[in-house]
């Protein structure tokens, strides 16, 4: 398995299909714009938030990636978790989906050198994806919103 291999493999995992642990998709699936906006306490993170923060990283590593302007870097990291958008949950879902399907296709067509020069920021992105994935099913098991036979008991 080469890097480009590699890196497509962990979007794959981290994103679109569970395996070994549960995918971002999965993860999002079967959710009220109420069970999104939930959280157990002003400490702690939405769902939705959550995914305004993925969607947030993951277009300004891509815009670099292709060399494009990027978003202004937010203040605080926690001012990406933002939850005031006019978005639907349906209009945030597909953003996101949109941003995921981009990245998979910018990395199919990308050189060899151009993913050694990316390898750690793929890789962390992925990663990252993956921790978030974790962070929403703990709170969907607070909220009794998930159900074990879609991956985790």
């Amino acid at each position: 398995m080469n890097m480009k291999e590699l890196i497509l493999f962990q979007l794959a995992n981290s994103y679109y299909e569970s395996g070994w642990f549960v995918c971002a998709t999965q993860s999002l699936a079967h959710l009220t714009e109420e069970q999104t906006i939930w959280r157990s306490n002003n400490d702690t993170n939405s769902i939705r938030g959550i995914v305004e923060h993925l969607i947030f990283y993951n277009t300004q590593y891509l815009r670099e990636f292709l060399n494009e302007d990027t978003l202004p870097e937010p203040k605080q990291n926690s001012d990406t978790f933002n939850t005031d958008s006019s978005s639907s949950w349906n209009e945030l879902l597909q953003q996101l989906d949109q941003i995921m399907s981009n990245w998979k296709q910018v990395i199919e067509q990308a050189s060899d050198e151009t993913i050694e020069k990316w390898i750690e920021n793929l890789s962390h992105l992925n990663m990252h994806t993956s921790y978030h994935v974790g962070q929403i099913i703990q709170i969907r098991k607070q909220q009794q919103s998930w159900d074990p036979k879609w991956g985790v008991h």
